[in-house]
């Protein structure tokens, strides 16, 4: 996440008369941002965060305005974006020092606020300006636009450690080993922050050592020997019914057991003690969606296992409720994080489920920008516009996502060219019905009715 010189540059000292200019322009910014003139509060908000790098609420004030600005809705971004942000990377790549660095990193910003590069640069100058509550502020950001970066979630750690927010940091390394299990740096760090938070937790100086910590954590637990891990914990919290950490170390402890319910409850404490801390709301909201598909899970076995009315009407009205749910959650993630392809997709899903194929549709495309799921999109499309009737946009849809699933089989390409071929069955379409019908029998000729329906295409012809 380096950039530019990568010696420390010291925090910035600030005068007692810069500091007052500095307060009068960030109140002129509020000013202008509450009547809508977001171009005037961002350039007031500019001087602010450039001339006090570690201020935290010009920091706030300046992304939230450049928030607010583009409605929040990256769509809002010009089409010439790409254009218009050579000259300011090219300044920003130049700058040497922390405030130049912010203030090249702000004109970006003006251009496209999920620009995770100019975020990066600026989060970057200010670990070397010894900023790091403002930095996270910067990783946020980025981590919003693009939160399967492992290396935001990296940097965003080493930054909350050096801040002694041990639990916070070894969540962001949890999501590093989730997104690079090959990562064994993740796991290190975990480990060595836990060794941290312990003993910062126990109050103890800095000269004892961690031989000297385990030796008397050994000699403290060495009477509850037979206690279960669970029920130390439990006797931790007891203890010290303040400590997160030891609620966070339960609730992992229970997943792992796949004990969903009870570490929801667990994790509901934790969000109460943050007084709503966000990343503890998510992993909240990351248990329900685990507990949501055990549920569904456990009813299909028991459907399964009795195939009768009563356990498939069960089973029916717990895959509602569990979507409704999960729905709730993405809905309130894609307003999160409006940049996040990911959500708005998993979202569209539910939608569709549900009936909602309309706003189902404008999600799906705006998750077309997703690479990795395109195909997959398209084909989602497809159903959609088919549902509607609206058959020329629904074969579109299904062409494209056979093109780009590519030349290798795979079950969703399958599907892709199965329901291309159907529809243009429907439509009277014969050459394109048999072209791709025939395509998906040469794979698998037992594949749904795909003979069947090529019968039919025979039929058909000879009937002309």
């Amino acid at each position: 996440m380096s950039a530019g010189n990568s010696q420390p540059f010291g925090r910035p000292i600030v005068s007692a008369d810069a500091r007052k200019r500095l307060q009068q322009c960030y109140e002129s910014a509020v000013k202008s941002a509450a009547t809508g003139n977001f171009d005037y509060a961002i350039d007031m908000l500019k001087m602010c965060v450039v001339g006090d790098p570690g201020n935290q609420i010009y920091v706030k004030q300046m992304l939230g305005s450049l928030l607010q600005k583009f409605k929040g809705d990256p769509k809002q971004v010009g089409k010439l974006a790409s254009m218009q942000v050579v000259g300011p990377r090219g300044k920003l790549k130049l700058a040497k020092d922390g405030p130049a660095m912010i203030g090249a990193g702000v004109e970006v910003l003006k251009i496209n606020p999920w620009d995770t590069t100019a975020l990066c640069v600026m989060a970057s100058a200010c670990e070397k300006m010894e900023c790091d509550e403002a930095g996270i502020l910067y990783l946020n950001m980025a981590i919003g636009a693009n939160p399967k970066e492992a290396d935001f979630q990296r940097a965003r750690a080493k930054m909350l450690e050096r801040l002694g927010q041990f639990d916070e940091a070894i969540l962001c390394w949890n999501k590093v080993a989730q997104l690079k299990p090959s990562d064994f740096d993740a796991q290190k760090m975990i480990s060595n922050l836990s060794v941290k938070r312990t003993i910062k937790k126990s109050g103890m100086e800095d000269t004892e050592t961690a031989g000297d910590l385990a030796r008397k954590t050994a000699a403290e637990d060495r009477p509850s020997a037979n206690l279960t891990p669970q029920q130390k914990l439990e006797k931790a919290i007891a203890r010290a019914p303040e400590e997160r950490s030891n609620y966070l170390d339960l609730a992992d402890l229970l997943i792992q057991e796949e004990k969903y319910g009870e570490a929801e409850k667990v994790i509901e404490k934790v969000v109460q003690l943050s007084g709503g801390d966000m990343a503890m709301i998510e992993r909240l909201e990351d248990v329900r969606l685990r507990r949501g598909r055990q549920t569904v899970g456990t009813a299909e076995r028991l459907y399964e296992q009795s195939k009768t009315e009563d356990s498939l009407k069960t089973f029916r009205q717990v895959q509602s409720d569990v979507t409704r749910a999960e729905m709730d959650i993405y809905r309130a993630r894609c307003d999160r994080y409006p940049a996040n392809l990911s959500y708005k997709f998993e979202l569209a899903l539910r939608l569709k489920k549900f009936g909602q194929i309309n706003e189902a549709i404008q999600l799906f495309q705006a998750a077309r920008g997703d690479g990795k799921r395109r195909a997959t999109v398209h084909l989602e499309l497809g159903e959609c516009f088919q549902h509607l009737k609206q058959y020329k946009l629904a074969m579109s849809n299904y062409e494209q996502a056979v093109q780009d699933f590519g030349s290798a089989d795979s079950e969703p390409k399958r599907l892709a060219m199965y329901r291309a071929g159907r529809l243009s069955l429907a439509t009277k379409d014969l050459e394109t019905a048999e072209k791709y019908l025939t395509e998906v029998a040469s794979l698998d000729f037992g594949y749904k009715d795909v003979a069947a329906l090529l019968d039919k295409i025979a039929q058909e012809r000879n009937n002309q």
